[in-house]
């Protein structure tokens, strides 16, 4: 077995690129799409091994190419520099789209697709070596000539996926089996005499999705907008009781002259209402129901959290539990959610700032108890104080134990901005703040992830180079930046026993497979690549070296 390995040790080596890794250093943060025209719109999925996806569009050529790149839990890029190519289009602008990972760690997308002539949408499944499962260019799930936008994408708690996306006058889900090929026809969820616009899909239990959309007050998608959510069976069967005089489950949708939840006064004519071109996305609780978050632009201008249990029921009172009780001279203007599973506490950061004129500007969040008790006071904590520079693109990470990671962008005038950070702990304490990427630059598209190494990694859109690219950059537990040292436990495979296997679980996950190898990255001599060298210095320590 030890000869076997030891000649593994040989071809790995000598095949091994390494393309850089979390910068120590937040002013250079690493670049991990620089092609030589715009890069936008990045996404990312965290990986069981401590890694992720990240996937962005490309403006290559005569469209906007989507892509996705891998890296392992020290930011080490697995593919090569600039990623796979996922589909050559021809759109000359984008809408949203979607990445998410299966249960295998593969990653997930789906996108508009205008390869075939025709506005489609497109799914594809790509595994952790970089090989498209489903075939080059993905699988077809939409078709008719009919506009379509904002796909979203989900594995079901069976295996299966589901792919959705709007189509006017409504939207539309279509289940796939593991192997990309459609499982019965597709559904259109509608209302008549109205417009609606999916927001969002998020798995069930038992094979069930959950989907969120906007639903507009009058046949006017200008007119205020409330938040439907609904679950659904493998037939497409609605399960959840509907609001009555709905035609789902409200999650935001004030009465037209219904009192302010907070301060004084009543919502006008149409009722509260979410800001045009906003989709706020839910989180999936675990076990059978959603979290929602989201920020009104209407009325008192409040942001709120909901939880919509298994069996539909609304936990918090109807519209939502408010982060924030401020006088009405403040208002929230961006709402981040995160969910603690294991506290089962919520978190909802928020900008806030003066109702008129807007100035004023600062960055909180507040923790909600299970209960939706708000546990840091009325007005949160605060990440970043009252300035004159707004904040945007507020993001919350759940770290575990009840603490969070806030972070966001912060405006140098004119257009120019820097990506700040804070730690929150359990019991409310600011821990630490710190600025991720201090460049002063036009940046876009902030999207965060808690990564299972136990750090965020952060993807943005920056032009410090000339066109946009797009970078990453890790935050550690403390506030740190760069890669964490690997733990010093041989048995990484988590059985127990230091052994053969062990080093066997390293071999599989320095070639890509880490479902048996349980520590966040195989990089175990620390020199920034996972390969063979890795794979020799696990064999010391089973033997008996020092690490």
């Amino acid at each position: 077995m030890k000869a076997g390995l030891l000649g593994a040790v040989v071809v790995i080596v000598s095949g091994s690129v390494a393309h850089a890794q979390w910068a120590g250093d937040p002013n250079v943060n690493f670049s991990v799409a620089d092609g030589a025209s715009d890069q936008a719109q990045p996404k990312i999925a965290a990986a069981p091994d401590g890694g992720c996806y990240i996937s962005w569009f490309d403006g290559i050529a005569n469209g906007y190419d989507p892509r996705l790149q891998r890296l392992d839990g020290a930011g080490v890029e697995q593919w090569a520099h600039n990623g796979i190519r996922l589909q050559d289009t021809t759109n000359s602008s984008t809408v949203d789209y979607d990445l998410m990972i299966d249960a295998a760690g593969n990653a997930l997308v789906t996108f508009k697709d205008n390869s075939s002539g025709t506005n489609q949408i497109t799914a594809t499944k790509v595994s952790p070596a970089g090989v498209e499962l489903w075939g080059a260019g993905g699988v077809t799930v939409s078709s008719g000539a009919t506009d379509k936008n904002n796909p979203h994408i989900t594995e079901l708690s069976d295996g299966s996926i589901m792919v959705g996306w709007s189509e006017s006058p409504g939207f539309k889900m279509q289940r796939l089996d593991a192997a990309g090929a459609p499982v019965g026809a597709s559904t259109t969820i509608s209302e008549s005499g109205r417009t609606v616009s999916l927001c969002d899909l998020q798995a069930g239990d038992s094979g069930t999705v959950i989907a969120m959309w906007i639903r507009p007050f009058t046949t006017s998608f200008l007119s205020s907008k409330y938040l439907y959510t609904q679950k659904y069976d493998a037939s497409f069967a609605a399960l959840w009781p509907v609001t009555p005089g709905s035609a789902a489950v409200v999650v935001y949708g004030p009465a037209p002259g219904s009192p302010w939840p907070t301060g004084v006064g009543t919502y006008g004519t149409q009722g509260g209402s979410v800001q045009n071109g906003y989709f706020p996305g839910f989180l999936p609780d675990g076990n059978g129901g959603g979290v929602y978050g989201w920020y009104e632009n209407a009325g008192p201008r409040n942001a709120y959290v909901q939880h919509v249990l298994a069996d539909g029921t609304l936990k918090f009172a109807a519209n939502g539990i408010t982060n924030a009780l401020t006088a009405t001279s403040r208002i929230r203007i961006s709402g981040g959610l995160a969910y603690d599973r294991g506290t089962g506490e919520y978190f909802l950061s928020s900008v806030e700032c003066d109702a008129s004129p807007q100035t004023n500007y600062r960055t909180f969040v507040q923790k909600y108890t299970s209960a939706g008790a708000l546990a840091w006071g009325d007005t949160g904590v605060e990440i970043v104080p009252v300035n004159g520079n707004q904040q945007s693109f507020v993001q919350t990470v759940s770290t575990g134990g009840g603490a969070c990671m806030v972070f966001g962008f912060d405006s140098r005038p004119p257009t120019s901005h820097v990506l700040f950070g804070g730690g929150v702990s359990d019991e409310g304490s600011l821990l630490w703040t710190n600025e991720p990427s201090p460049t002063v630059e036009s940046k876009s598209r902030l999207f965060s992830a808690w990564s299972t190494g136990g750090f965020a990694v952060l993807a943005f859109g920056g032009n410090r180079a000339g066109d946009q690219d797009i970078y990453v950059q890790n935050v550690n537990i403390d506030g740190t930046f760069g890669p964490v040292a690997p733990p010093c436990d041989p048995d990484v495979n988590c059985d127990g026993a230091v052994n053969g296997f062990d080093i066997q679980a390293t071999e599989e996950a320095v070639n890509g497979d880490f479902a048996n190898f349980c520590q966040s990255s195989a990089d175990l001599n620390g020199d920034g690549s996972e390969n063979g060298f890795d794979i020799e210095t696990e064999e010391q320590r089973v033997n008996g070296a020092p690490c």
